[in-house]
């Protein structure tokens, strides 16, 4: 009986063990459109297509630890970084190279930087892009502005809501994210490769910069905690509803504004109509075409090897492909597109996508110029000016 005990026990410690060789777990950025859809489909597609490996995708709102910056999960086999991460992770020794054997064709690729690349090894591949835009009505003028001081003309005294900037100045990440936008387009200059990119020092002058976007709200509409964190996107869907002659956010914004424009429009009210909207770069200088956008990108822990590092790989190349980039980005039943913007240019013609989310071709526009940057403690560094800068930026 004792030994049929152990032969018993030695069975199941063998099963476990190949059970977790065949066990990834995916964590996976929380912050998109209709996030528990898209990862519950994900999650069952994979699955069909790969019956022996058990794939879990883990998200959270809690996806950085405010204390150091890192993702508090370090369970994950596949982590989705924000580049703002990715030196760190690299520094802390918690992501590893992918194999050499890897190929995947970067002639596609809508991130020139190459953060992802250091020192001739592939720690991260691009996944998504994301930046600030300015969300306009066709015809507007507005289109016109070259910088901040065009567009304050443009828009004169807000004396009134629909007059006014429609932009989310609250938290610390929001604020920090702004910082950076605006010191990389304050500083640098791609075309000659002038200036410097110094995120350990506060720049007073950047706060100027953020005061003159604040300006040109209505009121503390810009400045209001409650509307920050409502949950269902308060300034997109003002905007739809007519509540701001522009919008600023990142291209996912749309989703709200087509979702308010569809779903929480009522008779009587001035809402758009989604062929209305246009989009452009939000003008924060006049020096150039370049500016300052963030990549989300995968990476695979550390300790992987073997079958479960070919099992990861398997994973990665399946969320990259063709099928699931136009599952992400088409318009499904009852739903609008998502707009996120994927990583690789041939996504922005895809009449797969482009025949529901018409804008792709112009974003493409505005991201083939765009630059992403990573650096050591850069979402430390952010996140502390960003609260600094809470309480900093003068109310109205």
């Amino acid at each position: 009986m004792k030994q049929l005990i152990i032969f018993f026990g030695l069975i199941t410690l063998l099963s476990c063990k190949r059970t977790n060789q065949n066990t990834i777990v995916f964590h996976a950025y929380p912050f998109i459109p209709n996030a528990d859809k898209f990862y519950a489909e994900l999650e069952s597609d994979f699955k069909k297509q790969n019956p022996n490996i058990n794939l879990i995708i883990v998200k959270s709102d809690n996806y950085y630890d405010s204390a150091n910056g890192i993702i508090k999960d370090d369970t994950a086999d596949i982590y989705e970084l924000d580049c703002v991460l990715l030196q760190d992770f690299i520094d802390r020794n918690l992501i590893q190279p992918f194999p050499k054997t890897y190929s995947i064709d970067t002639s596609n690729w809508l991130e020139p930087d190459n953060v992802g690349i250091q020192e001739e090894s592939l720690y991260c591949v691009p996944h998504w892009l994301c930046s600030n835009f300015l969300f306009y009505k066709k015809g507007d003028k507005i289109k016109d502005s070259k910088n901040l001081d065009d567009i304050k003309k443009d828009l004169g005294k807000i004396s009134s809501l629909n007059k006014s900037l429609l932009i989310d100045l609250y938290g610390k990440s929001t604020l920090g994210e702004l910082y950076a936008e605006v010191n990389y387009c304050k500083n640098f200059n791609r075309a000659n490769s002038s200036g410097t990119l110094d995120f350990s020092i506060f720049d007073y002058e950047v706060e100027k910069i953020l005061n003159k976007i604040k300006s040109l709200t209505y009121k503390d509409w810009g400045r209001r905690k409650d509307f920050h964190d409502y949950k269902e996107a308060f300034y997109p869907r003002q905007f739809a509803k007519g509540n701001g002659r522009i919008f600023v956010g990142h291209s996912e914004s749309l989703y709200n504004i087509l979702d308010e424009i569809n779903n929480g429009c009522y008779e009587g009210e001035n809402c758009l109509q989604a062929d209305q909207i246009s989009v452009m770069r939000f003008p924060l200088s006049d020096k150039s075409d370049d500016y300052l956008g963030w990549m989300d990108g995968l990476s695979i822990n550390k300790n992987l090897s073997g079958q479960k590092l070919r099992n990861a790989i398997t994973f990665i190349n399946f969320l990259l492909s063709k099928k699931v980039y136009e599952e992400a980005l088409k318009k499904e039943a009852n739903c609008s597109p998502r707009y996120l913007l994927p990583a690789y240019k041939q996504y922005y013609f895809d009449r797969q996508i482009t025949d529901f989310a018409p804008l792709y071709p112009q974003f493409y526009e505005l991201v083939k110029s765009m630059n992403t940057i990573t650096n050591k403690n850069l979402c430390q560094d952010l996140r502390l000016f960003g609260d600094s800068l809470t309480i900093r930026i003068n109310k109205n």
